[in-house]
């Protein structure tokens, strides 16, 4: 899990990591589940373009950093508002959050 205070490598300003290895220092800290583990593979791909976004952004998961990740997923990635509502209202992403 997040560690309030602890940068993670993904987060510096000047990380030379691909996005594949930040995605795993993500992944690896916040123990997530394997997106092969989700029943929409819709739903997989927004987790993971999601958490793509807090590797480039270089975010992480408390409540404020999350919602600038939503935006970004939102308004900077092809999932677009209505994406966003349609993946908030799955049955499995509302068990998760």
């Amino acid at each position: 899990m997040y560690k309030p205070g602890r940068q993670y490598r993904y987060q510096e300003p000047d990380a030379t990591m691909t996005l594949r290895e930040g995605f795993e220092e993500y992944c690896a800290a916040n123990d997530l589940l394997d997106p092969g583990d989700f029943p929409s593979e819709k739903v997989a791909e927004l987790f993971v373009c999601h958490d793509h976004c807090h590797i480039i952004f270089g975010t992480n998961t408390d409540i404020v950093q999350e919602g600038m990740t939503d935006f970004w997923t939102m308004w900077g990635a092809d999932v677009g508002v209505k994406g966003y509502l349609e993946y908030l209202k799955d049955p499995f992403t509302k068990e998760l959050t």
